[in-house]
């Protein structure tokens, strides 16, 4: 069961990377979490690079390549983790140096 999800879910990763997916159809693709994240190591480079808590108690992560692919997921608080979207060309942002306009 859980290979068949995995391979379901490299199938939709690998078709969002040549065309873009609505943030709905991402959401669908969910799981265990250190098995969606050692899906994006392997198959797309991708590591976690940022997170935060969403007003539900969500653990939101970012994932990125060095090539730029980057994919965001959510892990709820009863532990679902479930893919929210994912693309092209991330950019890293300088942070803004305190006391200069933005």
């Amino acid at each position: 069961m859980v290979r068949s999800l995995l391979l379901a879910a490299g199938l939709l990763f690998a078709v969002s990377r040549i065309a873009p997916m609505p943030a709905a159809a991402a959401g669908s693709i969910c799981g265990d979490r250190s098995e969606i994240a050692s899906s994006l190591s392997q198959r797309f480079s991708e590591e976690p690079r940022s997170l935060g808590v969403d007003a539900d108690g969500g653990i939101l992560e970012v994932f990125v390549s060095e090539t730029g692919s980057w994919t965001i997921i959510v892990t709820n608080p009863r532990g679902r983790t479930c893919v929210l979207t994912a693309g092209e060309n991330w950019e890293t942002m300088a942070p803004p140096i305190k006391g200069q306009p933005t």
